[in-house]
């Protein structure tokens, strides 16, 4: 006999910034998304990212989106085994000159879908961030620039449509982030 059970989904988009866009807003809502999503077993939340147009916030592409969400739903509500989301952010050791990252979402591995190009930044205690070299290792990624000795902060697309590159395994993209604190 199958149980069923009614509860209420939320199925959430990060819009990508766009060209006219004055502050970062879609990042930090989206830092905050990614936080619901994990705390909130009915919010499934998926980035737009790769799916829009500089000059409209309202992605012309709409099928990756879907698919993101229902590569979700079918691991979140019926239990298929794989991974439902891309790359979440879970935390950064800064050891010597470099920042090595940690990822849920990415047992087998991530990967670089181009250059990296600026996608990723890296900053000391000043703050002044810097573009940052990258090195896959596994599941994890080391982050470094000469110019930045001692660094403290690091984040990944964070800017008005940003160059997603980000990967796991499965072909899902890394939501972006920063490790700035928000006051």
């Amino acid at each position: 006999m199958l149980k069923v059970t009614c509860q209420t989904l939320a199925l959430c988009v990060l819009l990508q910034s766009f060209a006219s866009a004055k502050l970062i807003m879609p990042v930090t809502f989206g830092d905050g998304m990614v936080l619901q999503r994990d705390t909130a077993v009915t919010i499934f939340g998926e980035a737009s990212e790769g799916c829009g147009d500089l000059e409209d916030i309202h992605p012309k592409v709409k099928k990756p989106i879907g698919d993101r969400l229902a590569i979700a739903v079918s691991a979140e509500v019926y239990g298929h085994n794989h991974e439902p989301y891309g790359p979440v952010f879970e935390s950064v050791e800064f050891r010597d000159a470099q920042a090595e990252l940690r990822f849920r979402y990415a047992e087998g591995g991530l990967k670089l879908s181009a250059d990296p190009d600026g996608s990723f930044e890296i900053a000391g205690a000043d703050q002044a961030f810097v573009r940052a070299d990258v090195e896959l290792k596994g599941a994890a990624l080391l982050l470094c620039n000469v110019s930045v000795k001692h660094p403290a902060y690091v984040r990944y697309a964070y800017s008005p449509y940003p160059n997603m590159v980000l990967f796991n395994q499965a072909g899902l993209p890394a939501s972006p982030f920063t490790t700035e604190k928000s006051d």
